[in-house]
């Protein structure tokens, strides 16, 4: 069979390989082909008017009420927008243009996630849940894991 326990090391092999080849793009993908905020920094003039996308980026400060800031990967990102609705910490999802006069995203798209901290919670809640339940299923016999019957 092809998950047969006589093939286990060239499987694994395999896996980590593909895992390390995935890992690459990813790095490769990041580093060249993404656009963002950055580039626009690099050359103003080039990126005026380009269109940004920065999705569940967290608020880091409100400037006022039509200019807030956003971090994730780049900290305190410039945003022309509606504030109102805002609160240090909100997590935020944005599609706006680029200005190149004052370096600063002005907004066309925005969706707040309120309840992106219940998701987070949730998500915390199930893989403890997953922790305590997993012995009571499956047990280690002669160095391999094997379900408990």
């Amino acid at each position: 069979m092809f998950w047969s326990d006589a093939r286990r090391w060239p499987m694994l092999l395999l896996l980590f390989l593909a895992f390390l080849g995935l890992g690459m793009y990813n790095a490769y993908i990041s580093m060249n082909v993404v656009f963002g905020y950055r580039d626009c920094l690099e050359d103003p003039e080039r990126w005026e008017g380009a269109t940004l996308i920065f999705p569940l980026w967290e608020v880091s400060r409100i400037v006022g009420p039509d200019r807030f800031e956003i971090s994730k990967v780049i900290r305190d990102v410039p945003v022309e927008g509606d504030s109102r609705d805002l609160k240090v910490g909100s997590t935020i999802s944005i599609v706006g243009t680029f200005r190149k006069a004052d370096v600063v995203v002005v907004e066309k798209q925005r969706e707040l996630h309120v309840l992106r901290v219940w998701k987070e919670r949730l998500g915390i809640l199930g893989f403890g849940l997953v922790c305590i339940a997993t012995p009571l299923f499956f047990r280690w016999r002669n160095g391999r894991v094997e379900e408990r019957g």
